[in-house]
């Protein structure tokens, strides 16, 4: 009766059970010349072409495939003498494989698991090992996860190369070992443990803005799953830490803490690094440039943010006094100023101070609108202000004091002094630089920074009453102005506008008259009705005076004059007042 056996494929190695027939086919083919089987143990001879070796002649056969005409080797009960190398050969070629022992496997290991877990990174690629490192299987080792098997190899490794996804992570991968008849003898599970790559977001934004001087915070955040991540602060290409934590503290912010501020996130899945930007905001600094070929200047503030509004530009004097408010001409971020030009005026007029005012609606601690100061210092000849007197008074036989009052761009460097058009040098002088003077500039009264010449001159004869012409002189040119020095006279009578009468005291309110070219002072005289003598108080005020110690209820009358060095004016008409009997 014929022996039924498998047909074994001789490639590689050969995994049958003790005491089951085998049949090891030579790959061989179309060859004429004879086949020669060698076996264990040590490749001793098993046959030479049909013919087996005696010795093995009952426990092994030789036969041909019916296609092909390979050669058969027919083990008919495969033990443990027979395991081991068999080789084929025609002498020309020759075929090896080994013949095993087969042996369910007993141990399953998968490499590099930590218990039941293997730590992984996302988007680093990983192999997961499988191996059987006790018996002969023989049969399928897989790898398979949600029921699918993703990788398949035999008979005692296996791997399985795959690249992370966040998604991976706890996903459950089963290693199962088979024998050849397809039964599952051995398996074991591991948990899939992804260290996922962190997204990094900030609160409140990635991008800060915060008011120069206030204090903020910046905190980062990342959702990766690592418990033992570190994070920290830095500026960009330093290496200083700001903060070791997730949270950026700014105290009293300024406008150098504005930029870029670096998380660092450390995790098992790697080191990550996004950027958050800190905008400070913080009134605009101005700067003013001018243009004299164009008589233009340029209004450029500096701010965060950088949309600004602009006021008219204000043109005031050195001391701050208004003198014209001028309309601006916007360009994007700039104010310009097109400084008029007016026929037949003195360009002396244009020096002064020009005010930028800018806001871009950030406070500072000038209120909302921040402003800068542009000196216009325009060189010309010097000129004489609006307070010079043309007419100066002088008492015959005395000193009179001729003052001439002027402003010089650049600085005045000499003067000389004309009487009736000659030279005149017999005079003391007096200078005083940096002086407040009083001029009128496009019709308005202002205080303006200039020099005062005052000339004390011995008025000896009526002749010294006369016509004196002062020229100054800078490095741009020069200028003159002329003074009629006349006679000093008594000062005229002061008019009284109004009096006002309470329980122990009277105001006096009066207009002054003419003082007669010198200074003049004011009395003020009164008595009770019946009072034989006049009581009477002075002072060098202009026009006012407050008088107490008075009755109460009580009659008086009031009178008065102005007093200069040459005499007194005539005295006002008596005015009656009462006093009152109940405090105003």
């Amino acid at each position: 009766m014929a022996t039924t056996c498998n047909l074994a494929v001789t490639q590689g190695s050969i995994y049958e059970s003790l005491g089951s027939p085998v049949k090891l086919v030579c790959p061989i083919v179309n060859t004429t010349r004879t086949i020669t089987w060698l076996g264990p143990p040590n490749l001793k001879l098993y046959a030479v072409g049909t013919d087996v070796s005696a010795e093995l002649s009952s426990q092994v056969d030789i036969s041909e495939t019916d296609t092909d005409k390979k050669s058969i080797l027919l083990i008919h009960h495969f033990n443990r003498d027979k395991s081991g190398k068999f080789r084929c050969s025609d002498t020309c070629d020759k075929r090896e494989f080994n013949l095993i022992i087969k042996r369910n496997p007993s141990d399953l290991v998968i490499v590099n698991a930590t218990g039941d877990k293997i730590t992984t990174v996302e988007g680093k690629e990983h192999n997961l090992e499988c191996r059987v490192t006790s018996g002969q299987p023989g049969g399928n080792i897989t790898w398979s996860t949600d029921r699918v098997v993703v990788a398949e190899n035999g008979p005692s490794f296996v791997t399985y190369r795959l690249t992370p996804r966040k998604s991976d992570n706890g996903k459950l991968f089963k290693c199962e070992a088979f024998t050849s008849e397809g039964k599952s003898v051995l398996e074991s599970s591991v948990l899939l443990k992804v260290f996922y790559i962190p997204k990094i977001t900030f609160r409140p934004n990635q991008t800060l803005t915060v008011k120069e001087g206030d204090e903020t915070q910046l905190i980062c955040i990342n959702d990766g799953n690592d418990p033992d991540a570190t994070t920290e602060w830095k500026r960009p290409g330093a290496y200083t830490i700001i903060s070791n934590n997730a949270r950026l503290n700014l105290v009293n912010v300024n406008r150098n803490d504005a930029g870029l501020y670096t998380c660092r996130v450390d995790t098992k899945a790697g080191v990550y690094e996004v950027n958050a930007k800190v905008v400070v905001q913080y009134a605009p600094t101005i700067d003013i440039r001018y243009f004299p070929t164009e008589r233009k200047m340029k209004c450029i503030p500096s701010g965060v943010p950088d949309k600004y509004m602009f006021r008219d530009w204000e043109h005031t004097t050195e001391y701050n006094d208004h003198i014209r408010f001028l309309p601006i001409s916007k360009q994007g971020n700039t104010a310009t100023l097109n400084i008029p030009k007016i026929l037949n005026k003195r360009d002396h007029q244009d020096r002064g101070l020009y005010i930028c005012r800018a806001s871009n609606n950030i406070s500072s601690t000038n209120g909302m609108f921040v402003m800068q100061k542009y000196n216009l210092k325009l060189n010309g000849n010097p000129y004489f202000v609006s307070s010079t007197e043309n007419t100066q008074y002088g008492v015959y036989l005395k000193f009179a004091k001729l003052t001439i009052k002027f402003v010089s761009v650049p600085e005045y460097n000499s003067y000389d002094v004309y009487k009736n058009g000659s030279r005149f040098k017999d005079f003391t002088e007096s200078v005083n630089r940096n002086m407040k003077l009083t001029d009128n500039i496009y019709g308005k009264k202002v205080s303006v920074k200039g020099t005062i010449i005052a000339l004390q001159i011995q008025i000896d004869t009526l002749d010294d009453y006369t016509s004196y012409r002062i020229d100054v002189k800078n490095a741009i040119g020069c200028s003159n102005h002329s003074i009629e020095l006349v006679s000093a006279s008594p000062p005229a009578m002061p008019k009284i506008i109004r009096t006002v009468a309470q329980q122990t005291q009277f105001s006096v309110l009066w207009k002054p008259g003419f003082d007669g070219g010198v200074l003049q002072s004011f009395i003020v005289e009164y008595k009770k009705i019946g009072d034989i003598h006049w009581k009477y108080q002075t002072t060098r005020s202009s026009n006012f005076i407050i008088i107490g110690g008075l009755q109460p209820a009580t009659k008086y009358l009031i009178r008065m004059f102005s007093r200069n060095l040459i005499d007194d004016s005539n005295r006002t008409d008596e005015i009656l007042i009462q006093t009152g009997n109940v405090v105003m």
